[in-house]
């Protein structure tokens, strides 16, 4: 029998490597069918690899149509988890539209012809609806953040290429992303702070600040994973039951690392953000329910989870 190969993008991100941590951990147990390649431009050629567990590790700028097309010949993928991007909503600089949109388009126009595609998207392509809705699979997209913009366009390219048969498309819209190794973030910032000497601690906003869905990382991955390998097809949410306000946030992080802080709030936020993100997960709950424990976790969960590994990682107890 062929194996079939997964090609990850953005093998060394936040999200990449979590994926690429599970799908290792599945190839040595449960699939052994598969061959998984993780690519990142940032993977130097002089450390590419190849282990024991079917995983290889290629150096490629996806922003690079030959860089691409070499890939694709050399390494033709059977499926594609693609989640290089440039992570940062707040950033409008012009390289976030080289990654996330050429890069994108890149992937498509030299994949092999079949080839299953699952583009990792952003709940940010909702744009600000409203305080009281409650974002659904079906509403119009009006993203207020240049990355917001990156994400939706890429879908429509994606959505061009499902139409013209070359490849078959799940796209995931996901929420704010917690867990370890991640580089940025609220909590990140929030942990920091509190373990900072400053006694005072400032946070963006009015109080009781946004009001947002978190998912820890691992359940996520556990998430695209299975919906990957999978016959699923189509547009879906992937998030928790439930947003939580910045200033609970603060709470959960000060009280668990056993620090009083003041908190200061600054009285505005960074341009494009929306403050109120309500995110319904309906669709995947019903039609996937072997998802329904991961997918009904709460946002307080998945921060509790993400400063508990945070700590691990750093040496520290968390009460």
């Amino acid at each position: 029998m062929n194996k079939q190969r997964i090609l990850v993008t953005g093998a060394s991100g936040f999200i990449g490597n979590a994926l690429i941590n599970l799908l290792k951990k599945e190839a040595m147990n449960h699939m052994p069918d598969y061959e998984i390649i993780g690519i990142s431009r940032n993977i130097s050629e002089q450390n590419e690899i190849t282990d024991y567990y079917l995983l290889n590790y290629r150096k490629c700028d996806i922003t690079c149509a030959l860089d691409v097309q070499s890939l694709m010949t050399k390494y033709p993928p059977t499926m594609i988890f693609h989640l290089a991007a440039n992570p940062l909503v707040s950033d409008g600089k012009p390289n976030i539209t080289q990654t996330n949109i050429l890069g994108t388009h890149n992937l498509l126009e030299y994949c092999p012809q079949g080839c299953k595609f699952i583009f990792i998207s952003s709940a940010t392509v909702y744009g600000d609806l409203g305080k009281e809705k409650i974002c659904t699979e079906t509403d119009l997209c009006n993203p207020t953040s240049i990355y917001g913009i990156t994400k939706l366009a890429c879908e429509k390219l994606i959505e061009i290429y499902t139409k013209q048969n070359k490849i078959n498309s799940l796209i995931l819209r996901l929420v704010a992303q917690v867990g370890p190794n991640n580089s940025h973030g609220v909590l990140k910032d929030f942990i920091n702070k509190t373990l900072s000497l400053n006694s005072t601690f400032p946070i963006l906003g009015q109080f009781p600040g946004s009001y947002k869905p978190y998912m820890h990382v691992n359940d996520t991955v556990k998430i695209i994973k299975s919906m990957g390998i999978n016959h699923v097809n189509g547009i879906f949410n992937i998030a928790p039951n439930n947003s939580i306000y910045t200033k609970i946030i603060a709470d959960i992080v000060t009280k668990r690392l056993n620090k009083l802080k003041e908190y200061i709030w600054t009285g505005q936020n960074w341009f494009g953000d929306n403050p109120v993100v309500k995110i319904s997960n309906e669709k995947i709950n019903k039609l996937y329910h072997f998802l329904n424990t991961i997918i009904n976790k709460t946002s307080e969960e998945a921060i509790i989870q993400a400063i508990d590994d945070e700590m691990r990682f750093r040496g520290l107890n968390a009460n």
